[in-house]
């Protein structure tokens, strides 16, 4: 269970800000947008296959190093 104790003199707002910040980190609020909607066992299949494709491709590299490490244009001529 998420507690968030408010200390003396502390706003209302400041005290619902880090709740909101527990309950993000704890990954409360996406666990219930995600049971909103009954989810077929193969539609979680399906999505659970899907995920660790999704996640390769903004984890690999771009090909663009930023440096001048190799590859592309020289100045040697």
């Amino acid at each position: 269970m998420i507690e968030v104790r408010m200390k003396k003199g502390e706003q209302i707002d400041r005290a619902l800000r880090r709740l909101k910040k527990k309950l993000d980190k704890e990954g409360v609020l996406k666990e219930i947008r995600n049971r909103r909607h009954y989810e077929k066992p193969s539609e979680k299949r399906r999505r659970a296959e899907r995920r660790p494709k999704m996640s390769s491709y903004t984890t690999s590299s771009s090909g663009f190093s930023g440096g001048s490490s190799g590859g592309g244009y020289s100045s040697r001529d």
